[in-house]
């Protein structure tokens, strides 16, 4: 089960996970609880030269954002992505489609993201699905 933590009234991610994990024992045999918390756009974020190309903004655009406010040092990506993009728009005429995240998509792999929700659920797929079981019928 995958679900977003970020709605009025939430107990928070650890609560929620909590909750459904305790309602489903006895229910399956296995499953997990992915609880997204607050979103999961921190592998865009990541220091990668294929945003500033995508976006057609300068290489240091995380050094920009943190001069500007919008990217503390030291954290995983802009606590408001939203703001950091709107200003890098207005400061270097970035002008990002939704064409161009789908780019940035192909481009950005999801093998460096530090998102603790992200890395569960893929830590529980290659539980579940090891690379090693592949049968004969589907070599």
């Amino acid at each position: 089960m995958m679900l977003d933590a970020a709605w009025e009234g939430s107990p928070g991610a650890v609560a929620i996970r909590d909750d459904i994990a305790e309602r489903m024992k006895g229910s399956w045999e296995r499953f997990a609880v992915v609880v997204i918390d607050p979103e999961l756009e921190a592998w865009v974020w990541q220091d990668s030269p294929h945003l500033a190309q995508v976006l057609k903004c300068p290489p240091d655009f995380r050094a920009i954002l943190e001069r500007s406010g919008h990217w503390p040092a030291n954290t995983l990506k802009p606590p408001d992505p939203k703001a950091a993009l709107d200003h890098l728009r207005r400061r270097y005429r970035v002008k990002a489609f939704n064409a161009d995240f789908g780019k940035l998509a192909a481009k950005i792999s999801v093998r460096h993201c530090q998102d603790a929700a992200f890395n569960y659920l893929c830590d529980h797929l290659r539980a579940w699905f090891p690379a090693n079981a592949v049968t004969s019928e589907h070599s």
